[in-house]
């Protein structure tokens, strides 16, 4: 439902007294022409979307997978023949529910993605206002309060989020940046943690979190190997969430902050390179802006804890 038919228009909402030709309709249009379905933000790149999709199907979310599946993504890449396909990704890394997804779509013919064509009567440049509302793993953009939806995003499309102020804090996603404001810091920090409650591992809670400055979708490498997870930047220091659970449990890393932290931005790996203590980890963002945002706030924290009274 979150790939095929997130959000149907409510005159063709599909109601129980539906004639069968109604529901035929429905159907053809749901999977035949693809009208409801939610896009994977690369839609329009097929060869992002392939990229994309080889680096999904080495990890366990199936959400994504489909999503890039229905909105085209190939299992061979006609521009690098001798490359290795996505399916032999996903059965070197181990992924079985990934082999077997890529095996029951292989010769499945998605409806083409066509991107919508737009009545922008904006000035180039200037960003477009809308009023956003949270209803469960969705945020709902409306041209004004209460109004009917004209866009919706899935938050487990996020990859980074960054606080910019007080008052203000931005989404990044794979394929754009949203900033989201409000005169109201309580309501702000309510939609914050709505939203890292959505996009974190289960299990976090909100008195570890803090006031989150960034968080961000990162591949951690330490010394116990390579995986995925979040991690999260708050005045008090790093906090690591791996993605998978071992032995029924998941463990997080924390690493205080301090003056005897040492840090080094990576720019042509987007990578940073974290120090305290003992600890030494290497954190692997998905985009440029996230490390980058990553960085500041961390000059910022430890800066503050230099003028800070002992």
């Amino acid at each position: 439902m979150q790939t095929w038919c997130p959000a149907v228009p409510a005159d063709e909402q599909l109601l129980p007294a539906a004639s069968v030709e109604e529901r035929s309709e429905f159907i053809r249009n749901k999977y035949a022409k693809g009208r409801y379905r939610k896009p994977h933000p690369l839609a329009s790149s097929p060869a992002l979307l392939h990229q994309r999709l080889c680096e999904v199907v080495c990890g366990e979310d199936i959400e994504e997978t489909m999503s890039l599946l229905c909105s085209g993504a190939k299992l061979t890449c006609p521009s690098e023949p001798q490359s290795q396909s996505p399916l032999t990704l996903a059965e070197r890394a181990g992924q079985t529910l990934q082999v077997m997804l890529l095996q029951l779509n292989e010769y499945t013919d998605f409806p083409p993605f066509l991107p919508q064509s737009t009545n922008d009567s904006s000035p180039p440049g200037e960003e477009e206002a809308l009023h956003g509302k949270l209803e469960d793993d969705r945020f709902l953009f409306s041209l004004e309060n209460d109004s009917a939806a004209c866009d919706v995003l899935d938050l487990r499309e996020v990859r980074s989020i960054l606080l910019r102020s007080s008052l203000e804090f931005e989404i990044v996603t794979l394929s754009d940046r949203l900033i989201c404001a409000s005169d109201n810091q309580l309501e702000l920090d309510t939609h914050l943690l709505h939203i890292l409650q959505v996009i974190l591992p289960v299990g976090v809670s909100e008195a570890e979190l803090g006031r989150v400055l960034a968080g961000s979708k990162v591949g951690l490498l330490d010394g116990a190997g390579c995986t995925e997870g979040w991690a999260i930047l708050n005045a008090a220091g790093v906090s690591i969430y791996p993605s998978l659970v071992q032995d029924d449990q998941r463990l997080s890393i924390r690493m205080p902050l301090d003056s005897k932290t040492i840090y080094e931005l990576n720019a042509a790996e987007n990578s940073i390179n974290l120090q305290t203590g003992k600890r030494n980890v290497h954190l692997r963002f998905e985009d440029d802006y996230s490390s980058e945002a990553w960085l500041v706030h961390l000059k910022d924290v430890l800066a503050n804890q230099e003028t800070a009274p002992q």
